[in-house]
């Protein structure tokens, strides 16, 4: 047998009768309101708008929002504006430019030289086919970026991985197999 203090014993009143009292307050204050919303209100106290007499002048309307109002709101760039802006195409051409050095070096040292492919590659088009997805990803980054107004300064930070893997392996390519 568990012999309860005082005090545990209240607290274990008031928990286990808590959804009767919650509900019994909630009902009395339910009551509280309904009682006093409904009684007479003076009009002219409450602030109320008074009603408009038949004979007064029609209002105005409403006045339209105007266009460039709205534009300056918008959070995105549309594609047309992405598509036209320099910063979009600067770094998808500079990716493109120094995929293209890896493997313009990496062909020209195929086709003249001893030296193999790392990957096998042996053709122009496996080459470029295989630059393609860090290409796309870039690209794709890149206008995301632009839509979404983010600042425009920060886009060459996405060329600085690319461009150490592909001028480091071009210039390997030179030192290597010239």
């Amino acid at each position: 047998m568990t012999i309860l203090t005082r005090a545990e014993r209240t607290f274990a009143i008031f928990t286990l009768n808590g959804a009767r009292i919650s509900s019994i307050l909630m009902a009395l204050s339910v009551l509280f309101l309904a009682t006093f919303s409904f009684a007479q209100i003076d009009p002219a106290r409450s602030g109320a708008v008074p009603e408009r007499d038949a004979t007064a002048a029609p209002l105005p309307d409403a006045p339209m929002p105007q266009p460039h109002a709205l534009e300056d709101n918008v959070k995105f760039r549309s594609n047309r504006e992405v598509l036209r802006s320099k910063a979009f195409w600067s770094t998808f051409v500079g990716d493109f430019l120094i995929s293209s050095f890896d493997a313009e070096m990496s062909h020209a040292g195929l086709a003249h030289h001893v030296c193999t492919e790392q990957h096998g590659l042996t053709s122009r088009g496996q080459l470029y086919l295989n630059n393609l997805p860090e290409n796309a990803a870039v690209g794709i980054v890149s206008f995301l970026w632009v839509k979404f107004r983010a600042p425009n300064y920060v886009l060459p930070a996405f060329l600085a991985y690319p461009a150490k893997v592909h001028i480091s392996a071009g210039l390997k390519w030179y030192q290597d197999c010239w």
